[in-house]
């Protein structure tokens, strides 16, 4: 298995956005992700290597390098938006990808769902086939989109789990967020906090329909 490491880099930089009344907002950015693959010359990956082997550089300075090795147990949180049966039907035959290729024989996962309101469906398991079972069971309902209370209501869950496990959420709904009652902020505050890993996958609501209908590619 080929070792990526996660390199965290606190950089001290800031970022601008010119406004056209000439006005300068400024962000200070704490942390960078960049995910790495380190090969030899020869192409051959390179393992067990620490902060003190590497050295990254943002405009010529060198950053402070944390790194995370993803071999580490996986908490995830599969969070679905169920007010779209058309994306419920290609996602209620993905449980037996969830231990193979997310969680691992070390890992454990949870599900929840969200329209107007959050539920969460199944807490962490261990138990792939109780995912499985929970993914098929999902029945439309509700008109709404509220992601961001869905991602705060999933930070919460990953605030309990051990601190040596890489804390992951996978968002599927549409890129649109119409109806929470949280903040987009206070979401990014909790998955900075606890630092959290996000991978989205967003549709349209009005094209979903029309996209093919069938077993998901193979992988």
């Amino acid at each position: 298995m080929s070792l990526r490491l996660w390199l965290f880099v606190f950089a001290v930089g800031h970022c601008s956005i010119y406004a056209q009344s000439d006005v300068t907002f400024h962000s200070n950015v704490p942390l960078v992700i960049a995910p790495t693959i380190i090969t030899d010359r020869h192409g051959r990956i390179v393992e067990r290597l620490t902060e003190r082997d590497l050295v990254l550089y943002d405009d010529n300075v060198a950053q402070r390098v944390q790194v995370e090795d993803p071999s580490m147990p996986i908490s995830l949180v599969l969070v679905l938006q169920s007010s779209a049966e058309p994306l419920l039907g290609k996602v209620r035959t993905l449980g037996g990808l969830v231990e193979p290729l997310i969680t691992g024989d070390r890992g454990e996962a949870a599900l929840i769902t969200f329209h107007e309101d959050v539920h969460i469906e199944q807490t962490f398991t261990t138990d792939v086939q109780v995912i499985a079972k929970a993914l098929t069971e999902l029945k439309a309902s509700g008109d709404g989109s509220s992601s961001i209370d869905a991602m705060v209501v999933a930070a919460g869950l990953l605030r309990n789990c051990p601190p040596n496990r890489r804390r992951v959420v996978v968002l599927i709904g549409e890129g649109r967020d119409r109806t929470s009652k949280k903040a987009l902020g206070e979401a990014v505050f909790l998955v900075q906090k606890e630092n959290i890993t996000v991978y989205s996958i967003t549709f349209s609501r009005w094209l979903l329909p029309f996209t093919p209908k069938g077993d998901p590619p193979a992988i």
